[in-house]
């Protein structure tokens, strides 16, 4: 079971986010952040691979194509795994301040398996509203 903050809008539409560690975040990063809609977020991690790929294309040409793919991989292992443990610690807080900014309330929070089932008990009553 895990923690979850259930947000609602004032079309009374609802969000469940899960408290600590998110490991869509840390695992999918830019996709995760365009299906959460956090668009600053994504144009970060889009900006930090662009850069990335502009400043090292000159400085691999005329290398053997193994030796780019390996110099680009430990590149991208050594940038982005920092990257993601960002994402993965602090993915979640960003949700809420993106739900937030949308006029989203902090209306409760519950403890259960999933999102969904956040989002149904909260709505059946069976709420407990956990000190935050």
């Amino acid at each position: 079971m895990n923690d979850y903050k259930i947000f609602k809008s004032s079309s009374d539409s609802y969000e469940a986010v899960k408290q600590g560690w998110s490991w869509p975040a840390f695992f999918f990063d830019i996709l995760w952040a365009l299906i959460k809609q956090l668009w600053g977020v994504a144009a970060i991690i889009f900006v930090v691979t662009l850069l990335i790929v502009i400043f090292l294309t000159p400085s691999l040409q005329g290398l053997p194509d193994d030796q780019v793919i390996n110099t680009m991989n430990n590149i991208s292992f050594i940038i982005g795994t920092p990257l993601r443990i960002i994402l993965g610690v602090f993915g979640n807080k960003l949700r809420e301040q993106n739900l937030i900014k949308k006029n989203y309330v902090l209306v409760g929070n519950i403890a259960s398996t999933s999102p969904a089932k956040a989002i149904e008990q909260y709505l059946n009553g069976n709420n407990s509203f956990l000190e935050m």
